[in-house]
């Protein structure tokens, strides 16, 4: 019976799927190695390429890996807001008349 639920691939899709979207709420701050590589545009066209490559071979991988993509670059974009608004705070302090 274990094997039937785990080899079943809509019950995969469906749990990896979730977990992703749960790994959003860790809020973790991600490294300024990565970071750096998800803002470079070739890198986002050669994930993006893949993505798309893979959608030939196996649409829903290409799915999970898009969701994938989309939340790491939410992740980035969240650090660099918040990173924007303490710089912000800090010069608030430090130049306040």
């Amino acid at each position: 019976m274990l094997n039937e639920i785990l080899n079943n691939d809509k019950i995969f899709y469906i749990v990896a799927i979730v977990i992703i979207l749960s790994g959003n709420l860790c809020k973790y701050s991600t490294p300024n190695n990565f970071r750096k590589i998800f803002l470079n545009d070739s890198s986002k066209i050669i994930c993006i390429s893949v993505i798309a490559y893979l959608s030939n071979i196996n649409f829903n991988l290409s799915i999970l890996l898009a969701l994938i993509l989309f939340f790491i670059m939410k992740l980035i974009s969240d650090n660099e807001i918040e990173e924007s608004f303490n710089n912000l705070e800090t010069f608030n302090e430090i130049y306040k008349n």
